[in-house]
């Protein structure tokens, strides 16, 4: 899945909007807010829309800027 990541330097951290995976379960009907300090361990930081129905609605390919 294609993602943009981007460095924050007042925060120190990079940020994401991803759709968080769980194998095998490999939906899109999550959109959160991901950082982390190093690029390695990533933690949610808020999660920003969800849908119940996980085969109609999906969201991907997400894209933004400071």
């Amino acid at each position: 899945m294609k993602f943009t990541i981007r460095y924050d330097e007042q925060s120190a951290h990079y940020w994401s909007l991803v759709n968080p995976q769980r194998d095998p379960y490999a939906m899109r009907n999550r959109l959160v807010v991901s950082a982390s300090p190093n690029m390695v361990d990533w933690f949610v930081v808020k999660e920003l829309i969800r849908s119940t129905d996980p085969v109609f609605h999906g969201w991907h390919y997400v894209d933004w800027l400071f």
